[in-house]
């Protein structure tokens, strides 16, 4: 894929276009990278605003034989240090890097160009990924807040023609991505695939505000769009918001969405289609596709069926009859995960491999996926996944924690924060100590990853261990 021949098919809205449309100079960008005898298939930590930079950034990088790794501009310092380590990063790129993230990173030294900076980390480390590969990031089911998952740049273009068809989605479409393009579900869902088919894409970005998103639709005369279930109960909220009659189809990805809400859709948009998917982004990321708009009342709870060339099957949970963690086969599923104490997901059963998702599922008789709960130790807060069992053990490696707990706050079925208690060694963390203790945990933690309320909990540690 040659970011030549997609150039054409890429804009981007009035909120995230750059002043007087300055794009970033590829080939300089390059050429610097080939200076710094970066070698092929080292990673390069991408961190830029959603926008036509970006997607063409990433598509330059593959196409040069380095390895793209897409993340937050906010991600904190100390989370981007853990990642570059991790990957073995040779390179990040960032609209600016200030004094403070050039020390701890240990960035050597810094080549400008229009729109970004590129830092590049001393030398002495060898690239662990190789050419044709992405690093897609993710923090939802990984022990680890630098898991990556390696995929192949040409399995990830198959999930997305699969996922394309799943919807229909072809050459006459104009398709709108609102959601951060380092999430898999953008990135693969919506932009490759409106890539793969020729259909015009038009970039977005946070935040999501209903009336400049209808703005965007109607203005770019927007066919498809995807929005997560957050997104979908804001429009539906209100009344006096109207999709435009270019709009033909919603997609609904990262996370679930309730079947009344489901329902409210179908009722409020008839002749409009809404599709519920089902997506891991270890596997590449779509695994199934519901058809709302043509589903009966039951079936409005399923994401559907796998897709074309996807196999599933339930491997059982504590005995529970017709439920078991979901387990997928298919041609899109990762290489490898990398990352401190990355653990690998796939398993072999059956002359296949298969990768165990962590959600619990039913399936019913005609091959419709019914989500039941999670086993993994994350919560979803915004549509975003947090994960408490990283953030325990982002704490435990703080000097003078002895141990953390976490406990989620809900709202009747609604997750609205957590509470996150941190025991310390009272001879290391001090009363003095506490305030600075609780400001290096939140500077580790994205903002929606901080908790509703952090305690610290001094104790004896000779006590503690004798007691524990």
């Amino acid at each position: 894929m040659h970011i030549a021949d997609v150039d054409h098919l890429i804009t981007e809205t009035s909120s995230v276009a750059l002043p007087g449309g300055e794009e970033v100079a590829l080939e300089p960008l390059l050429a610097g990278l080939r200076a710094h005898a970066l070698p092929e298939g080292a990673v390069v930590l991408v961190c830029m605003p959603n926008g036509r930079n970006l997607l063409r950034l990433f598509f330059a990088l593959v196409e040069a034989g380095y390895v793209p790794a897409m993340l937050s501009p906010t991600t904190p310092v100390l989370r981007l240090s853990q990642m570059a380590e991790d990957f073995h990063a040779m390179a990040v790129v960032k609209p600016r890097l200030g004094e403070e993230l050039r020390r701890e990173l240990r960035i050597d030294a810094v080549n400008r160009h229009a729109g970004v900076e590129i830092g590049f980390f001393r030398a002495g480390t060898r690239p662990v990924t190789e050419p044709g590969e992405v690093v897609l990031t993710t923090s939802g089911t990984s022990s680890d807040f630098s898991s990556g998952c390696v995929h192949s740049i040409d399995s990830l273009r198959a999930n997305a023609r699969k996922h394309a068809a799943d919807i229909g989605l072809c050459a006459a479409d104009t398709v709108l991505v609102n959601l951060p393009l380092y999430y898999s579900f953008a990135l693969v869902a919506q932009a490759i695939a409106s890539i793969e088919c020729g259909a015009r894409l038009v970039i977005s970005g946070p935040p999501f505000i209903g009336s400049r998103y209808i703005a965007d639709l109607a203005c770019h005369r927007v066919t498809v769009s995807s929005v997560t279930p957050v997104l979908m109960r804001t429009l539906l909220a209100h009344a006096s918001t109207e999709l435009p009659a270019s709009v033909r189809a919603l997609t609904v990805g990262g996370d679930f969405l309730a079947p009344e809400h489901a329902a409210a859709f179908v009722q409020r948009y008839p002749g409009k289609e809404l599709y519920l998917t089902y997506g891991v982004t270890e596997a590449g990321p779509r695994v199934s596709t519901g058809r709302a708009h043509e589903s009966d009342a039951r079936r409005l709870a399923s994401v559907g069926r796998p897709m074309q060339g996807t196999l599933v099957r339930l491997l059982e949970v504590d005995g529970a009859a017709r439920e078991g963690e979901l387990l997928v086969h298919s041609d899109t599923l990762l290489r490898r995960k990398i990352g401190r104490n990355a653990q690998n997901p796939l398993v072999e059963m059956d002359g296949h491999t298969w990768l165990k998702t962590g959600d619990i599922f039913e399936i019913d008789e005609d091959g419709y996926l019914f989500f039941k709960h999670r086993r993994s130790d994350f919560i979803v807060l915004n549509d975003e996944k947090v994960n408490l069992a990283a953030i325990k053990q982002f704490c435990r490696a703080l000097p003078g924690v002895l141990t953390c707990r976490t406990r989620s706050i809900r709202h009747a079925d609604t997750v609205n924060g957590y509470f996150l208690e941190v025991t310390v060694d009272d001879l290391l963390v001090g009363p003095a100590e506490a305030d600075a203790m609780k400001a290096e945990i939140m500077k580790g933690l994205k903002h929606i990853e901080r908790p509703s309320t952090l305690t610290l909990t001094p104790v004896n540690r000779q006590q503690y261990e004798f007691y524990k």
